[in-house]
């Protein structure tokens, strides 16, 4: 069981060439331990000419975890700045940063998309990604962690 509570506020401003949308979220997950997360994800898409755009994902994440009777805090900061060509092409760095109790840990990425069609793409991962309970726009779940490597990835809808 858990509760969670989100409020977003999104929309286009300067002629509809830029998008924004800030959230905040406040998740509890009253499993086994009563694990708090307070999050605030912020999007910022730019429409450039040609169908290609400029896109900055943004967020900052307090998390609470019971260990017997001590509080452990987590302070996380995720950064992601993406360049769209034509839709087709998308090319995205990534910064992941993690401070528990003083002691801070990276994980950085890149990433080149190709977009084969509306129903599959084709992405090339260099880099490292966070393992661990991860939440990112409100969503919770266990990822497994990925450390200084390459992952080809094809996706497709069917």
């Amino acid at each position: 069981p858990f509760r969670q509570i989100y409020m977003e506020l999104n929309g286009w401003t300067l002629s509809d060439q830029l998008y924004y949308k800030i959230g905040l979220d406040h998740f509890i997950d009253f499993a086994e331990k009563e694990i708090k997360a307070f999050t605030i994800p912020t999007q910022w898409v730019l429409e450039l000419k040609n169908q290609s755009s400029l896109s900055v994902y943004f967020e900052i994440q307090e998390k609470i975890t019971p260990i017997g009777n001590v509080d452990i805090v987590y302070n996380n900061q995720y950064v992601s700045l993406s360049y769209s060509y034509k839709g087709k092409w998308i090319f995205t760095g990534f910064f992941d940063q993690e401070n528990k109790d003083g002691k801070v840990q990276d994980w950085l990425g890149s990433d080149l998309s190709w977009k084969i069609n509306t129903k599959s793409m084709v992405s090339l991962f260099y880099g490292s990604q966070k393992g661990g309970l991860v939440c990112a726009n409100g969503i919770c779940a266990e990822q497994p962690g990925f450390e200084d490597g390459m992952k080809l990835t094809y996706r497709t809808l069917f």
